[in-house]
């Protein structure tokens, strides 16, 4: 007979973790946050403002991004298109 360390059933403890997931999940609180603490709690979230040094970099990203579809919208057939992404997979970019 296998010595157990803790003389408690498994479902037991499976059924407990249950309960505590669905007790600090967000669906079990949103109705009581709404209807305690008002509609503006759920409210969407605004993303954090972006810096400039962010902004030139996604911008740089999107040129990159333009150059490369542009590249590849010229293949002639899907071989050619296939060679071209594996050349772009092996180039070694200024970002990697």
């Amino acid at each position: 007979m296998k010595a157990r360390l803790l003389p408690i059933d498994e479902n037991v403890l499976n059924g407990a973790f249950a309960l505590m997931a669905n007790a600090v999940s967000h669906a079990s609180f949103a109705p009581t946050r709404a209807s305690s603490l008002g509609g503006a709690v759920d409210a969407t979230l605004r993303a954090p403002r972006v810096g400039f040094w962010e902004r030139l970099d996604r911008w740089a990203w999107r040129q990159v991004q333009k150059e490369r579809d542009a590249y590849l919208a010229r293949s002639q057939n899907l071989a050619d298109l296939e060679q071209r992404i594996r050349n772009l997979d092996c180039v070694r970019g200024r970002y990697f």
